[in-house]
């Protein structure tokens, strides 16, 4: 849908891995505010009703970041991506007076609550915790408390319960020996109860 370009030189670089989750919290107030209960999955997809309608992806060079989101806006089902996706439209309660579909309002309304989330985090020089993004962030994340799949780089996976996200970004698991771990890449799978 969008991408916007940062310069965060106030930020230092450990920290600028959050720039995802920010703009994720971003998109969840947004829809959350038009009656689209959002939640979010580590580290920054956006799901509604446990599916994924919007996914964000950075890049950063230096001083640099290019942050941006795609958002499922108007598919049918026949258009949905991946069996577990869905558009804002296929999820809108019927009284949104069309708001939902409005990419205009959508994006004022995502740029507004970004700006004031990044006035926080760059106000804090990028510290989560006392910028209160983090604390923010773990109570709008279903993985928080879940088990987990996470499929890592190389094809390897590890089964455990998702029970953090540390001050640089990472996930924090703990598996079924009780070893706590930390992973800062990987494809998240949410696994039902008992799984």
């Amino acid at each position: 849908m969008f991408s916007v370009l940062l310069r965060l030189p106030g930020i230092p670089a450990d920290r600028r891995g959050w720039i995802g989750a920010v703009l994720g919290l971003a998109t969840v107030r947004t829809l959350d505010g038009i009656g689209i209960a959002a939640r979010l999955k580590w580290p920054n997809d956006v799901l509604v009703d446990g599916r994924k309608c919007a996914g964000i992806l950075g890049e950063v060079a230096g001083n640099a970041l290019v942050i941006g989101t795609g958002i499922n806006v108007s598919l049918v089902p026949d258009e949905l991506p991946r069996p577990d996706a869905i558009s804002l439209w296929l999820s809108a309660p019927a009284d949104t007076g069309g708001v939902v579909l409005d990419r205009n309002a959508l994006l004022a309304g995502i740029l507004d609550n970004f700006g004031d989330l990044l006035d926080r985090w760059i106000a804090a020089h990028g510290d989560v915790d006392a910028s209160g993004l983090r604390v923010e962030y773990l109570r709008a994340c279903d993985t928080i408390g879940a088990r987990v799949r996470l499929q890592l780089p190389g094809g390897a996976a590890v089964l455990a319960e998702a029970v953090d996200v540390a001050a640089d970004g990472s996930l924090i698991v703990v598996d079924d020996a009780g070893r706590r771990a930390t992973y800062s890449a990987a494809d998240v799978v949410h696994l039902r109860p008992g799984s």
